[in-house]
């Protein structure tokens, strides 16, 4: 096996498709890192949220068939995965944050109680960022939009015992967005 970063696996993958494998060829996941990297919760939390817009953009490319046909991946868009992807990466990029701000990395999935347990000047610098602040969200839609995001990653991920489910992804987005600025800022001026 040969270790790649993901960019030698798309353009893998890629050419395998073009050759017309049925499958591309097994790829061992490892990245060069420097010591203090690995295992880190950001590089992890952006794979997570780099998965979820692959997978997204594939099941769109395969719904609708368009012209794009080399961003399609498999017979049959694998719904629900994209959101397991994006509420895991939310729940990381909040642990992260955890991190920079305490040097404790909190266990557990629900993301309201992860946003809650920090503190309140963050969780503030959190919604007061320009990508939340643009769509006018009250302090009270913020709540009930954490809340619904919140079990995100438990509900998705058996989403074939829900008859109806339910996540913002564009909220989710913007949250991440937030939690990457104000986590970088706070690492920087430790």
């Amino acid at each position: 096996m040969q270790s790649l970063n993901l960019n030698t696996i798309y353009r893998t993958l890629n050419k395998a498709k073009q050759k017309g494998r049925a499958k591309a060829p097994r790829l061992c996941l490892r990245r060069k890192a420097r010591a203090e990297d690995i295992m880190s919760l950001a590089i992890h939390a952006r794979d997570f949220l780099n998965a979820c817009e692959i997978l997204r953009e594939s099941n769109e490319a395969l719904i609708e068939k368009r012209g794009g046909a080399e961003m399609a991946y498999g017979r049959y868009p694998a719904m629900g995965v994209d959101i397991v992807c994006l509420a895991f990466s939310v729940e990381l990029h909040l642990k992260e944050l955890h991190r920079v701000v305490s040097g404790k990395i909190p266990k557990g999935h629900n993301i309201a109680k992860l946003f809650r347990a920090l503190p309140v000047s963050i969780q503030e610098e959190v919604v007061s960022h320009q990508s939340i602040k643009k769509y006018g969200w009250s302090d009270a839609e913020i709540k009930c939009e954490l809340l619904a995001i919140s079990d995100g990653f438990e509900k998705w991920r058996y989403a074939y015992e829900s008859a109806t489910l339910r996540y913002n992804y564009y909220f989710a987005k913007v949250l991440i967005e937030a939690s990457q600025f104000i986590a970088s800022k706070k690492d920087i001026d430790v």
